[in-house]
């Protein structure tokens, strides 16, 4: 019976495992990382970046600076706008931030010095909740127009969510059925 147990165990395990699978690490500027946009660069370049990608809690940014030149700065939406760093909801100085998304709706970021953000580097990431669609590409939207020369950079680990989703229904069920069997048969 104790190995039986040590069995459900690991295929219980195994079930979830799925589950921490579908978060998504993404690195904001790409290789550029967390800087002052270029003057040749597109005006709003992190909010386009943004709002190309579908963010999911437990998704991740990670902000890659110089900590001893820059620094992040999550802060509300009237901050932002205004570029106010004298009140942030959090610091981070670290230069190489993970920011993980523990609940849907809009994160406000801006650079920790006041030039920098006047220089836009500040961004808007608005995090959907809902995990059961492809979370990182919406074919109803339209794609960059052909114009658009900055590189988008592209998530650490892209995946289709929906398909984890359902492998891990099938996965369980499986783990249910296996269980109510030896349940009914020790």
């Amino acid at each position: 019976m104790a190995n039986i147990s040590f069995l459900m165990l690991c295929l219980l395990m195994l079930a979830m495992t799925p589950l921490l699978a579908t978060a998504t690490q993404f690195t904001v500027g790409g290789s550029m990382g967390w800087t002052v946009p270029s003057p040749d660069s597109h005006y709003l370049v992190y909010n386009q970046w943004a709002s190309n990608l579908r963010f999911q809690i437990g998704d991740s940014l990670l902000f890659v600076y110089p900590a001893a030149k820059d620094s992040l700065l999550q802060v509300n939406a009237e901050d932002y706008a205004n570029c106010v760093t004298s009140s942030p909801l959090a610091k981070f100085d670290d230069g190489n931030t993970v920011f993980m998304f523990d609940r849907s709706g809009p994160y406000y970021f801006i650079s920790g010095v006041d030039k920098h953000c006047m220089k836009n580097q500040s961004m808007i990431v608005v995090v959907l909740a809902d995990r059961s669609h492809d979370s990182k590409h919406n074919p109803s939207l339209p794609p960059p127009s052909p114009t658009d020369d900055y590189d988008y950079p592209s998530p650490h680990n892209s995946h289709n969510n929906a398909a984890s989703v359902e492998a891990v229904g099938a996965i369980s069920s499986i783990g249910a059925l296996l269980g109510s069997i030896m349940m009914a048969f020790p």
